[in-house]
């Protein structure tokens, strides 16, 4: 009997076998990624729960509150899929957008957990960009106000706040204060319940007013007025009251070092618009937020003298209003040393009605938002306060030794963090490993109280107690006069060696050491300096990939309505700046004197380069582009290539288009214009991903250009390949006149192709740059 076997009918079979295999590898994917988003939605937003529910409870502590162990938790929970959405070649991030359900995960992925997985560390930002392009996405849909639940959207927005970028961070108010209203009309839609509400209160007071119940035509103003100002009457009498808790939960909303932030950035914002010449004479004072101006001192101290709970963050803000600076020490001035000390003075009053308060909430500010020094000035203001105030001795002797603690305490931790620092001895590269791992030290030692020869001194006092406080006396009752000298003065011994060896580790981590090690560096006879193994070594090393893959700077485009003041100045040709020294500053670009339009890192990317190249064409001021990292790619290669062929009014002379993913492909857009090209005299390219195989196309456009005098490929990955191609074109071309070839993996081969160029050829090169490459002696 014979079988016969029909092979397509097989093929047929195997075909499908292995189709239904794809396919339930793909729904097995799916599901796997539907149960991990649920899981984290869940652990965000709580489990089995309605986020549209008006009475669903907001999980505010588990969202904002700093807490270590839930930061952990998200660590180990959920790092492993924020590091996969991240990854190379890795399809999570793509298969999670394609639900609205993933792409929030995604978004909570990258601005959230990555705050509390990296929270106090820069990789905590690092994700922003991730998340802004997928809420942009989202929010650009109007419908989305209908796809995601008021808590849902909350996430949407906080990109844009986190995003630092004026535009972004503007609509991202706007969009919370859309949600802020959304959820008073939910709660509190009608006329009906706004009377709910008012009967809540005892003896309530309402008011009718025309028009809509959000949008009146009028507001009852005096009223308001009568009601704000019976209101502060009745708060400023009220002594010893207990504090209403509808006070204590407005306070909540906006802390002390919420206002206090907001006051350094009102006061800096004021003083960056004075001129410069005036900014070091004219100094502002500074105006508690939400005053239009300062509070004299006489009024200060009254308001200290009758404090009460409530009004204890305002007034410390006023105290820090009497500062001179922010974010440093106060300074010592000697025609001036009232206006220093106020700060020190009201806070110390203030200290001895609320000591507790001040201590537990208030004390870290003075070293957050001044410096060490402050704490140095404060111990020294209580000491000399004690004579006026001897009754307060037990709290003023209690808040000198709260600064030597913290003095103390922060020296052992640096200290020990000496202790572990590398070896002198150690070469470059492990030295760079050991403090790679190493927390690092604040300026502590620099401004502590040093130890002098003039025991009454105030800054000597407090050194010599806090070298006792950290290496204490032990059994000093029990010690002979003797004895407990030379155990104090072992301990200020002690306290001088640590105060000097953080201090010189800190110096050599100063600008001015780490200037003065770099000038040593490039000293000309630095290659003196290394013995003939190390100058081998460093000769043979490969070069990195810095140097075999150019890269611009990491960078996020910025949107079409950022540039769209500029484009409108262009488009309407208006003039350049009248000033040599005032350019037109927009909120992406500068226009500068002489033609030059800066855009270098205001990244308008590839959706933004066609619509600036088209605003130019109208534009006749504009003679140079500076667009440097703006990481343009291919469509901007297209779109500069045709701007160049077919512009032929273009008064662009200089196009500096470096840091732009500019690869083979795309120069040889660009060169092909410029082949014959009468108008470009500066083509700077550096930073682009050019490599050798891109070299040949610049070499057939210098065969055939006779305009081009000078071109920048400094780190553009040429290698001792591309220089070889480069330098045959120059046998042609004989009007280039500057060439910067540095940073390209250059070697001894290219030092050979180059003198040969300069013996052999009829050269025309004005200058040549070839710094940082690996060239030796040739």
């Amino acid at each position: 009997m014979n079988t016969t076997i029909d092979s397509s009918l097989l093929s047929t079979q195997f075909t499908e076998n292995l189709l239904s295999t794809a396919n339930v590898e793909e729904l097995r994917a799916k599901n796997q990624d539907k149960e991990v988003i649920e899981s984290i939605y869940s652990y965000w937003f709580g489990e089995n729960i309605d986020t549209w529910s008006k009475t669903y409870p907001l999980k505010t502590k588990l969202w904002f509150k700093a807490d270590k162990k839930i930061d952990q938790e998200i660590k180990e929970k959920f790092e492993k899929f924020l590091i996969d959405a991240t990854t190379e070649n890795s399809k999570l991030c793509e298969r999670w957008q394609t639900t609205s359900r993933g792409k929030l995960i995604l978004i909570i992925l990258f601005d959230q957990f990555s705050r509390n997985i990296y929270r106090g560390t820069r990789k905590m930002f690092e994700y922003d960009h991730f998340a802004l392009k997928i809420a942009l996405e989202i929010i650009d849909d109007s419908t989305h106000v209908t796809a995601y639940s008021l808590p849902e959207r909350l996430f949407l927005y906080l990109p844009l706040v986190h995003s630092e970028s004026l535009i972004y961070t503007a609509k991202g108010a706007d969009l919370m204060n859309d949600l802020a209203l959304q959820v008073t009309q939910r709660n509190l839609l009608d006329n009906d319940r706004t009377i709910e509400l008012a009967a809540i209160f005892e003896n309530p007071l309402v008011l009718s007013h025309p028009g809509g119940h959000f949008t009146p035509n009028a507001w009852p103003n005096t009223r308001i007025k009568q009601f704000l100002i019976a209101q502060q009457e009745r708060l400023t009498h009220k002594q010893g009251a207990t504090i209403n808790n509808d006070i204590n939960q407005f306070e909540a909303l906006i802390t002390f070092e919420e206002k206090l932030k907001a006051t350094i950035f009102n006061h800096q914002k004021r003083i960056s618009n004075l001129p410069t010449t005036e900014r070091k004479n004219n100094k502002l004072p500074i105006i508690p937020i939400g005053l239009s101006k300062p509070i004299d001192q006489q009024n200060i101290e009254i308001i200290i003298e009758h404090i009460d709970d409530y009004l204890l963050d305002d007034v410390i803000l006023l105290v820090w209003c009497e500062r001179t600076t922010f974010y440093n020490s106060e300074p010592k001035e000697d025609n001036d040393k009232c206006a220093t000390s106020l700060f020190f003075r009201h806070w110390i009053l203030v200290y001895l009605k609320k000591p507790d308060e001040l201590l537990s909430s208030h004390f870290h500010a003075i070293l957050k938002y001044g410096g060490w020094g402050d704490l140095k000035t404060l111990y020294i203001t209580t000491d000399q306060m004690l004579s006026e105030f001897a009754q307060e001795k037990t709290l003023l002797d209690n808040l000198k030794a709260t600064c030597v603690k913290v003095f103390g305490d922060q020296l052992k931790h640096d200290y020990r963090v000496v202790l572990n620092q590398p070896d002198e001895s150690e070469n470059d590269r492990e030295q760079e490993n050991s403090i790679q791992n190493q927390e690092w030290i604040g300026n502590c030692a620099k401004e502590a109280p040093r130890i002098s020869n003039t025991p009454t001194n105030s800054c000597t006092i407090m050194a010599k107690d806090i070298a006792k406080y950290m290496q204490p006396i032990v059994n000093a009752d029990n010690k002979s006069e003797k004895q407990f000298n030379a155990d104090k003065g072992y301990s200020y011994q002690t306290y001088k060696r640590l105060i000097s060896s953080i201090c010189h580790v800190l110096e050599k981590a100063s600008p001015n050491f780490v200037a003065e090690q770099m000038r040593t560096r490039n000293r000309k006879d630095r290659a003196f300096q290394y013995t003939k193994e190390q100058r081998e070594q460093l000769l043979k090393a490969p070069p990195s990939s810095y140097i075999t893959n150019p890269e611009p700077e990491p960078v996020v485009p910025c949107s079409l309505e950022e540039l769209e003041p500029l484009l409108e100045h262009l488009k309407l040709n208006r003039p350049g700046p009248h000033d040599d020294k005032q350019s037109i500053v927009f909120s992406r670009g500068t226009i500068m004197s002489g033609g030059r339009l800066d855009l270098c890192k205001q990244v308008v990317g590839p959706q933004g380069i066609q619509p600036l190249l088209n605003a130019m064409k109208q534009s006749s001021v504009i003679n140079r582009l500076l667009l440097g990292n703006n990481i343009v790619g291919l469509p901007g290669a297209q779109a500069i290539s045709q701007y160049i062929r077919c512009n032929t009014d273009s008064n662009i002379d200089t196009w500096y288009i470096a840091g732009n993913h500019f690869d083979s492909e795309c120069i040889s857009l660009i060169c092909d214009a410029l082949a014959t090209d009468t108008k470009v005299k500066a083509l700077w390219l550096k930073r682009n991903p050019i490599l050798a195989s891109g070299i040949v196309h610049i070499a057939q456009m210098l065969a055939t250009n006779q305009y081009l005098q000078t071109l920048d490929l400094l780190n553009t990955g040429l290698l001792d390949e591309g220089c070889e191609i480069l330098f045959n074109a120059f046998k042609s071309n004989h009007n280039l006149k500057h060439l910067y070839m540095d940073t390209n993996g250059l070697t001894v081969k290219s030092g050979h192709i180059i003198r040969l160029h300069f013996e052999q050829n009829d050269n025309h090169l004005e200058s040549l740059y070839l710094s940082c490459n690996a060239l030796g002696d040739a």
